[in-house]
């Protein structure tokens, strides 16, 4: 009688498109829906990079990590300061955060990316929108000014 029972609902469990496993909380999902989410998955990942790193494709001569010898490294003759964010600092958050500009013949920066995080991302992009600012000499090689990639530092700390 129980197995007979057991039939009946299953049967009326599939006219209604209602799985077994629906009632343990599992939902099937479609192959297109479990793409879309896989698709969505990774545009996060790369939205995450994209907020670590600006992309220069057009600028990728020489590379960030690239060694370019020059007689005179290039000199930063004008430093923005970033802008502590208001909810960063209200939270109480600190760290450094390393910057690579790529520096063009005329002294003005070409790219900006993060070369390690503070591990706060607010933090960072207010390094990152201070570095455009940054005004330099350029690098000298054979008396000529060239592109060259610089890397510095920026603190955030709070004073009590």
């Amino acid at each position: 009688m129980l197995s007979f029972i057991s039939i009946i609902v299953v049967s009326i469990l599939s006219l209604i498109s209602i799985t077994p496993s629906s009632f343990a909380g599992e939902t099937e999902k479609d192959d297109s829906t479990l793409a879309a989410e896989k698709q969505e998955k990774s545009k996060q990942k790369e939205a995450k990079v994209k907020a670590d790193s600006i992309d220069c494709p057009e600028y990728s001569s020489p590379g960030p990590d690239e060694f370019v010898a020059c007689e005179k490294q290039p000199e930063m003759i004008s430093r923005q300061h970033p802008e502590y964010p208001r909810a960063a600092k209200e939270a109480g958050l600190t760290g450094k955060v390393w910057i690579k500009c790529l520096v063009n013949v005329d002294g003005k920066v070409l790219c900006v990316q993060v070369g390690k995080s503070t591990g706060h991302p607010e933090l960072d992009q207010a390094a990152v929108n201070a570095a455009w600012k940054n005004r330099f000499k350029p690098a000298i090689q054979n008396g000529r000014p060239v592109r060259m990639w610089v890397t510095y530092p920026v603190e955030f700390t709070l004073t009590r």
